[in-house]
C-alpha cells in the first residue's frame, strides 16, 4: 500500500508553512541571522546543490560535522526549537539553502 507522504507529526496534526527564507550556500559556513521563534517546532530545507547543515544556538557547519542535504531529495524535514539557528556549507558550486519554518 502506497501512501502519500505529508508534513503530519507528533500530535497527528498537519503542519503549518511559516516564516520562509534562503541561505547562499558556500564554501564557509554561512549562519542565518534568523533565529527561530517560538512556536517552531521543525523546519523543511530544500537545496539547489548539496549542503551540509547545522542546527543549534551558535551554530558552525563544516562537510565534517554537518548533517548532508541532497539537492536530488526534494525537501527534508528537521527538528528545531526556538532560539535556534540553521549554519549552512557547501561545496565550491555555490548554490542556496531554502528554508520554510513549521508550526502547528
Amino acid at each position: 500500500l502506497l501512501v502519500e507522504p505529508r508534513f503530519v507529526y507528533n500530535k497527528g496534526t498537519p503542519m503549518r508553512l511559516g516564516f520562509a527564507y534562503s541561505i547562499p550556500v558556500g564554501v564557509a559556513s554561512a549562519t542565518n541571522a534568523r533565529v527561530a521563534p517560538i512556536g517552531v517546532y521543525e523546519v523543511r530545507v530544500a537545496a539547489t546543490n548539496d549542503c551540509y547543515i547545522v542546527i543549534g544556538t551558535a551554530p558552525v557547519s563544516t562537510t565534517a560535522t554537518g548533517t548532508l542535504v541532497r539537492a536530488a531529495v526534494a525537501g527534508e524535514v528537521f527538528s528545531m526549537a526556538a532560539g535556534e539557528q540553521l549554519a549552512v556549507c557547501g561545496g565550491a558550486g555555490g548554490g542556496t539553502l531554502n528554508v520554510t519554518e513549521m508550526t502547528y
